[in-house]
This record gives structure tokens, sequence and C-alpha cells, in this order.
């Protein structure tokens, strides 16, 4: 089943591995550029496959977050501690209608 994909990354040396890595997203299945360093893809691969083989493509400063809109789940790479648990206890609690 095709799942709706969002892709943020920020580079902290933007340059030939940013071409690099855009190809890869590419590759991923159809895809939209959101914006400078966001894009939407539709894919079938698992959430964690297209996570891990985007990490792979970057740079070990750079911070990338991988959100299924379609399994209300994310995958994060290089984000702080603190910021990471925050957006964990968000994204699990539940908001009253």
């Amino acid at each position: 089943m095709a799942k709706n994909i969002f892709i943020y990354f920020d580079p902290i040396e933007p340059g030939i591995y940013y071409e690099q890595l855009a190809n890869g997203i590419k590759e991923l299945g159809a895809w939209a550029k959101v914006g400078q360093f966001m894009y939407y893809v539709k894919t079938d691969k698992p959430l964690d496959t297209v996570s891990s083989f985007l990490w792979s493509l970057m740079r070990p400063d750079d911070k990338l977050v991988v959100v299924s809109s379609s399994t209300n789940e994310f995958w994060s790479f290089n984000m702080a501690p603190e910021v990471l648990q925050h957006l964990q206890g968000l994204w699990l609690t539940k908001t009253e209608a």
C-alpha cells in the first residue's frame, strides 16, 4: 500500500551531496518539492527503509525527519534529545475535538 511521506532535512553545508540526496528522494516514488529542504513522496517502501536510505546519503551533522501521514509515525536523525523527547510527547498526545 502506498504511503504519503513528508521528508524534511537540514543540511549543515549544502553542496554537491545535496543533489545526490534530492535524486535519492526522487527515486522513492512520485514526489513533489514542497520547500527548499522539504519533499512529499508517495511510496510503497517502509518508513524505516526510506529513512535509513536517506540518512545514508547525508552527513553526520545534518538533520533528517521523515513523517508518514498514512501511518502516523516518524523517524528522525541527529535531533537534539530534548527536542526529540518533546516531539514524541506531543506526537502521542491525543487532542480533544
